[in-house]
């Protein structure tokens, strides 16, 4: 049986349960508890379960805004959850939040900073270019045991580089991108097949091929 803050589904009953249970916890867990209880439910991705995920992390916002562990974990999953509701932009704003808190308190680091790069780049806003690309590096997302986030990071980055006309380093960054996406293993002792890459992001790998075929054109048209 879940622990009664792992709940995989949601109702009417199960919130009042959830609350008693809450209620009768040390203060000092309840944040902690609202945000695994929420994290849980935004991993099933059924809209009935994001809904109730959104108000837990808006009550921990609300009521624990002291909570300095939680804050980061709370502020990109709520990006996550607009991710899923189609509300980009409303998620894009949750991310940069949970980054900007990151840098005032980084105990906690998320997975924010490539989600935010990513929306970054989908809604095309170069105002945020720069901090998005700026991000992964202060993150060291290049250096990450886990080839996905390896591979994630130097992507973006090359898809940066192209943005800004830069084909060399972006063409350097996709070939270490190609790198870690073909990575056998991790680079932890133990769990070598935690975060490789199973499933490539096509929307990905294909911009960085049109961006790189365009600027190999652009270079033979000279």
């Amino acid at each position: 049986m879940a622990d009664w803050y792992r709940q995989t589904g949601w109702s009417i009953e199960i919130e009042e349960y959830f609350f008693r249970k809450l209620a009768r916890a040390r203060k000092e867990s309840r944040a902690q508890y609202l945000k695994i209880q929420a994290v849980t439910l935004v991993g099933t991705r059924q809209p009935i379960s994001l809904d109730a995920a959104e108000m837990l992390l808006q009550k921990l916002l609300n009521d624990y805004p002291d909570d300095r562990i939680e804050r980061s974990q709370c502020l990109s999953s709520l990006g996550d959850i607009y991710t899923l509701k189609g509300n980009l932009p409303l998620a894009l704003d949750y991310y940069k939040k949970a980054i900007d808190y990151e840098e005032i308190f980084p105990n906690v680091i998320t997975p924010a900073y490539l989600s935010f790069a990513e929306l970054v780049i989908k809604l095309k806003r170069q105002e945020f270019y720069s901090l998005a690309e700026l991000t992964i590096l202060n993150r060291q997302g290049s250096s990450s045991p886990f080839p996905i986030e390896r591979y994630e990071s130097y992507s973006f980055l090359s898809i940066f580089h192209f943005l800004k006309g830069n084909c060399s380093k972006a063409i350097e960054f996709a070939t270490l991108a190609e790198q870690s996406a073909s990575a056998p293993n991790s680079d932890l002792r133990y769990n070598k097949n935690l975060g490789i890459v199973s499933n490539r992001e096509k929307w990905i790998d294909d911009l960085i091929a049109y961006h790189r075929n365009k600027a190999e054109t652009d270079l033979n048209s000279i």
